[in-house]
C-alpha cells in the first residue's frame, strides 16, 4: 500500500463532501424562510386619457390590417413566382431530354 494520498482516498473524500453538502441543502430547503413584503403598488398619478388610448389602439389595428394585406399580396406574388419557376423547370427538362436524344443520334 502506498503512503500518502492516493486517488481512491481523494475520490472517497470528494464523494463524502458532496453527500454532506447535499444533505445541508436539503435541510436548509425544508426550513421556513422569511419572505420580504412585496413592493407596494399604487395607481399612476397621471394615467393616459381613454380617448388617447383608444386612438392608439385604432392606429395599431390599422397598422396590423395594413401588414396583413401586404403579407397576403406578397404570398400571392410568391406563389405566382413558384408556378413560373415550376413551368420553366419543366420546359428546361424537356429541352434537356430533346438535346440528349439529338446527341445520341449524332453518335
Amino acid at each position: 500500500m502506498e503512503e500518502g494520498l492516493n486517488l481512491n482516498l481523494v475520490l472517497n473524500g470528494a464523494t463524502l463532501l458532496s453527500v454532506l453538502g447535499l444533505g445541508v441543502k436539503v435541510y436548509l430547503a425544508g426550513r421556513a424562510q422569511k419572505i420580504e413584503q412585496p413592493i407596494e403598488v399604487k395607481a399612476a398619478a397621471c394615467p393616459i386619457p381613454k380617448e388617447q388610448c383608444n386612438e392608439r389602439h385604432g392606429a395599431l389595428n390599422d397598422q396590423i390590417g395594413n401588414i396583413y394585406s401586404r403579407l397576403s399580396k406578397v404570398e400571392r406574388e410568391v406563389s405566382a413566382y413558384e408556378a413560373g419557376h415550376a413551368a420553366l423547370k419543366e420546359r428546361l427538362d424537356s429541352m434537356d431530354s430533346k438535346l440528349d436524344a439529338l446527341l445520341k443520334r449524332s453518335k
